[in-house]
């Protein structure tokens, strides 16, 4: 179901504002999503926030982006060390099936989604303006 400026009321950790912030437009974004990821900054007990072009704008390959059941977030530093793995476990906890972390040398990012399937990735930056994709639970006799 797509959002209306009355689900906010659903919504305890993100507004409409902030949504908007980012360049997309709330009709775009399903309820869904952002129900996830209200109960996703709950469970981790920190700030969350919405990268610009993170939800249904900007350049992605992932489908759940356009469909509005993808975001791309980050975590305050200010609420102390990035524990991924507590992260990782919050994002299974709250339904997400779509999970990428990405490092860029400096900060991490994460892509959180509500695929059908499960997927689970990192990233980072390949030295050359593109990202290098790796597997993020890797099977131990490989």
């Amino acid at each position: 179901m797509v959002m209306t400026p009355k689900d906010f009321k659903k919504i305890d950790n993100f507004d409409q504002e902030e949504i908007e912030n980012t360049g997309a437009n709330i009709k775009d974004v399903q309820l869904e999503l952002l129900l996830r990821y209200d109960n996703y900054r709950n469970l981790l007990g920190r700030r969350v926030y919405f990268l610009r072009n993170g939800l249904t704008t900007g350049s992605h390959d992932s489908e759940t982006h356009y469909l509005g059941l993808a975001g791309d977030s980050c975590l305050d530093p200010r609420d102390g060390p990035i524990d991924g793995n507590l992260c990782f476990k919050c994002a299974l906890e709250v339904g997400f099936k779509g999970y990428g972390v990405y490092y860029n040398g400096i900060a991490y990012s994460f892509h959180l989604d509500c695929r059908q399937n499960y997927g689970f990735w990192t990233g980072v930056p390949d030295g050359k303006g593109n990202w290098k994709f790796g597997s993020l639970i890797v099977d131990p006799k490989n």
